[in-house]
């Protein structure tokens, strides 16, 4: 089951245009930024940012990545 859930969230990416995965993959490292700064030292949410940059770079290409 889990597979399946993996390979359809994958598949609907994919079929997304670049400038929406761009797009997306910025909002994405706003909100995971806005929930570190409201957290403060309480809680390393560091790992969190490698998901929108993970998903620019794999679906998008490495320009976008940098």
């Amino acid at each position: 089951m889990h597979r399946n859930v993996t390979e359809t969230a994958l598949a609907f990416v994919n079929r997304q245009s670049k400038i929406k995965v761009t797009l997306t993959s910025i909002a994405l490292v706003f909100a995971v930024g806005t929930i570190d700064v409201q957290t403060g030292l309480e809680a390393q949410l560091y790992f969190l940012y490698v998901v929108p940059i993970a998903l620019a770079s794999w679906f998008v290409n490495q320009r976008t990545n940098i």
